[in-house]
């Protein structure tokens, strides 16, 4: 039970770290979860919260790739 119990808490501190992480810009979605697992967050929890963040529609690579090529247009 304590281990499920720890497992969710990653998951949730994996999404949380996410949903901040996109709050700030749109982020292709195997950049984030670089990121994530970089923090250190571990790859199961980062992969089930990446589940989450995009059945939620916040990630999405086609937003992030638009977002990316008008910000490279604005800077020429």
């Amino acid at each position: 039970m304590l281990a499920r119990l720890q497992e969710l808490a990653d998951v949730e501190a994996a999404y949380r770290a996410g949903v901040r992480a996109l709050a700030l810009r749109p982020r292709a979605y195997h950049d984030l979860r670089r990121r994530l697992i970089q923090k250190p967050h571990p790859p199961s929890a980062v992969d089930a919260a990446l589940e989450r963040l995009a059945a939620r529609g916040l990630i999405d690579d086609l937003r992030f790739a638009v977002h990316y090529a008008a910000t490279r247009a604005a800077r020429s």
